[in-house]
């Protein structure tokens, strides 16, 4: 999924994409979002690098506050892709937790299901501009074993309230929202950035929840920016 930034900043940076545990053999049993930022910081010493520009899309972005609270050592920065820190209401969670749980008696997500989660993921623009793209990833998510999908969705439906501690983050941030975003509305991520001390906020239109595949030159150049910003000296 992160493919376009991939082929634009790897001739000018070192850049690594992992899988979560979800895409793993660790996906078919319980973990929460502290587990995933204590992967990343795993990651970072199997590879022995010191620091890093975190990009989370997403849960990605979830974990990424965490790890910034939890190991800001390990940081240079924070890019939040269609992410923010507000919890999810105990009516929300039930909501949630039952969608995906449906899926559960199934042994791959059923392409119904994909198609409705598609709605959430991706902007009205990218239906009508890049319906291919759509497709692409609606058939790649009937692939996904259905109790693994159970384990993801849980691990960031039931997260912890970060709200008050959003201050102590020392990184630097940045947030990259598309504004057709209904997974993640902006005002979510306006409000997490606005509590986050020097972090700044671009928006991106005709662009849903994975602003990064259906406007990768946008997401692009604005990565290059805060890689510059905190990779290079100077």
């Amino acid at each position: 999924m992160f493919a376009p930034q991939l082929d634009a900043l790897a001739p000018d940076y070192r850049v690594i994409a992992y899988d979560h545990r979800a895409r793993t053999a660790l996906g078919g049993s319980a973990y929460d979002l502290y587990d995933l930022a204590q992967d990343c910081v795993n990651l970072l010493d199997a590879l022995e690098i010191e620091q890093c520009l975190l990009v989370g899309m997403s849960m990605g972005g979830f974990m990424a506050l965490r790890c910034a609270l939890r190991r800001p050592d390990r940081l240079a920065g924070v890019v939040l892709i269609g992410a923010g820190a507000r919890p999810y209401t105990a009516e929300e969670q039930q909501m949630w937790d039952a969608r995906y749980t449906a899926q559960e008696a199934l042994p791959t997500v059923s392409r119904a299901f994909a198609e409705d989660e598609a709605r959430y993921c991706f902007g009205t623009s990218t239906y009508s501009r890049s319906p291919g793209l759509v497709e692409h990833w609606v058939d790649r998510w009937t692939r996904i074993p259905s109790h693994v999908l159970v384990h993801e969705t849980r691990s960031w439906v039931f997260q912890d309230d970060i709200t008050d501690r959003l201050r102590e983050i020392a990184v630097p941030v940045v947030a990259l929202h598309g504004l057709e975003d209904t997974a993640v509305p902006l005002v979510h991520a306006q409000a997490t950035i606005a509590a986050i001390r020097g972090a700044q906020m671009i928006e991106i239109p005709g662009a849903g929840h994975t602003v990064n595949l259906e406007r990768p030159a946008a997401v692009n150049n604005a990565l290059r920016m805060c890689a510059r910003s905190v990779l290079e000296p100077g």
